[in-house]
């Protein structure tokens, strides 16, 4: 099974926000497999079920989520950026996906994903990726 990593963000200012940015990796999960319209194309989203059994407010724990994240990136063959910010720990993942190197995909219109990524990385637009980009990708996996 191949696999495209979901990088959106997770820490807020509540419990509640976290727990919002959660459910919306869930949904950018959901939303990402039905735009490459491939079922042998799994989105995976470790910041959609860690915070379960980590807590990130625990440097401890928040750092083995997030070594564990990009441990899971290195198995992927995309990246799908979603979310209207870019975070500190969203940074240092695109910057991962950037050296293996993998496609790295913007969903969103408001986060400038090229403006941080180092220039050796492939970083797709909405604009690209609504036009063919995502199904071109992935038509063949």
């Amino acid at each position: 099974m191949r696999k495209v990593y979901v990088c959106s963000p997770l820490r807020a200012d509540t419990k509640k926000g976290m727990e919002e940015n959660r459910l919306r990796a869930i949904e950018y999960c959901k939303m990402a497999e039905a735009i490459i319209g491939n079922p042998d194309v799994k989105a995976v989203a470790p910041h959609a079920y860690l915070p379960l059994l980590l807590d990130d407010n625990d440097s401890q724990e928040r750092e083995l989520a997030l070594r564990f994240g990009k441990e899971l990136l290195a198995l992927c063959e995309a990246m799908f950026v979603c979310g209207e910010v870019i975070s500190d720990g969203m940074k240092g993942e695109i910057t991962v996906a950037c050296h293996i190197p993998i496609i790295v995909q913007q969903l969103s219109l408001l986060a400038d994903v090229k403006a941080i990524a180092p220039k050796i990385c492939t970083v797709m637009t909405v604009y690209e990726l609504i036009y063919g980009g995502a199904r071109r990708c992935f038509a063949a996996m």
